[in-house]
């Protein structure tokens, strides 16, 4: 079980709603894990910045989001350093239909695409299995959204949901800012 507990789906969205921002949590998620597994250092002060590009045209976030934003920064990084690999996609509750867990998965590996290719130059140095994860991930944005509630599309995306975690966990280990750097002690603002 990953220890998502912090991140409320619902709470979040409805504030990110009300500040017009034009994301789900999920979206969000994707690309704070893809800026961390592609290489961004863990006290970067600017990694909230491509995500207000990408989802909030350019503009500043109002406090309370980037509250909420650090607090999911902060919790993805120390899910992908965890030795129990805790880390997971934030996605809605198993007991959502597929269709909207298979669609949440989709946005979140294109989201984490955009952040991971915030440090594009990783990529050419990358190992064959990375780089192989990466082509894998471009094509789970493709996923049917529209699939039927049936155990055999359950136990097809429980796998495609693991390999995107176990992939995301191995990008992270190779690229990203370990805490073995000393560097990477985590600062709220």
């Amino acid at each position: 079980m990953t220890d998502n507990s912090v991140l409320d789906l619902d709470k979040m969205q409805t504030l990110l709603e009300r500040h017009e921002v034009f994301a789900n949590p999920s979206e969000i998620h994707g690309v704070i894990a893809g800026l961390l597994c592609g290489g961004t250092k863990v006290n970067d002060a600017h990694w909230i910045e491509p995500i207000a590009d990408f989802f909030h045209q350019g503009l500043s976030f109002h406090q309370s989001v980037v509250e909420q934003l650090e607090i999911m920064f902060k919790q993805v990084w120390e899910n992908l350093v965890d030795d129990d690999f805790q880390f997971s996609p934030l996605l809605p509750d198993d007991d959502e239909p597929l269709h909207i867990r298979s669609t949440a998965l989709a946005g979140w590996t294109q989201s984490f695409l955009l952040g991971f290719g915030i440090n594009k130059q990783v990529l050419a140095n990358a190992s064959e299995d990375v780089n192989e994860a990466i082509q894998d991930f471009a094509e789970i944005c493709k996923m049917a959204s529209d699939l039927p509630d049936s155990e055999e599309n359950e136990n097809a995306f429980f796998e495609v949901h693991e390999y995107v975690r176990i992939s995301s966990i191995m990008c992270f280990g190779e690229l990203g800012d370990s805490p073995d750097s000393g560097k990477n002690k985590i600062t709220l603002h």
